[in-house]
């Protein structure tokens, strides 16, 4: 039933309010930290789903995910770096999943959803380049960092605006990772559309 509901929100987000119906819960920092740079051979849902959530801990907010609300994207060029190969390496165990026969079908479901995510980040980080050649890869996050923390009403009043104070003390910094990632690149790759958009 979440899953029907969830179908019509449509987005880039679908997959991660689906798996959180299922792990709402928190991990430590030093969980955090071992999992940032390990590319693992198998995968589990909630694995995917806490990795994905240390790098875009904004999007954790957007679904009622509370514990990285400080917390806002690193997104300089290593890891990219590491959030790719970490999708490029869970690809083929997912694929290997979904090919057996005797998996069940709601581990299929969440292994099509976040191998479905899994391939659209190496799109969007290998194939089309968007940290390089779109701006609005980076507004998208950058304008998106406090409206969740002041829009929702589920946590106290001080706790959001103390971590949309943090959130706002960092955006200099991936401002800096964008405009690193962005002149990177041939200007010409850059459409001035999309400029002009971001």
């Amino acid at each position: 039933m979440m899953r029907t509901a969830l179908a019509r929100i449509g987005g880039p987000l679908l997959f991660l309010v689906a798996l959180l119906g299922a792990d709402a819960g928190s991990v430590g920092d030093s969980e955090r930290a071992a999992a940032r740079t390990a590319v693992p051979t198998t995968l589990d849902r909630t694995t995917y789903l806490e990795r994905y959530l240390e790098t875009f801990p904004t999007r954790a907010t957007a679904v009622g995910r509370h514990d990285l609300d400080a917390e806002l994207e690193r997104l300089d060029e290593e890891s990219r770096r590491l959030w790719l190969a970490f999708n490029r390496g869970v690809i083929p165990g997912l694929e290997r999943l979904l090919d057996d026969p005797d998996t069940d079908f709601a581990l299929r479901l969440d292994t099509e959803m976040v191998l479905g995510e899994a391939r659209r980040q190496v799109f969007d980080l290998d194939v089309l380049r968007r940290p390089r050649r779109d701006p609005l890869w980076w507004t998208g996050t950058i304008g998106n960092a406090t409206v969740f923390l002041l829009v929702r009403d589920d946590r106290p009043e001080v706790e959001r605006l103390e971590a949309a104070a943090a959130r706002a003390r960092q955006l200099p910094r991936l401002a800096a990772e964008a405009r690193r990632a962005l002149s990177s690149s041939d200007p010409a790759e850059i459409a001035p559309e999309i400029a002009a958009l971001a």
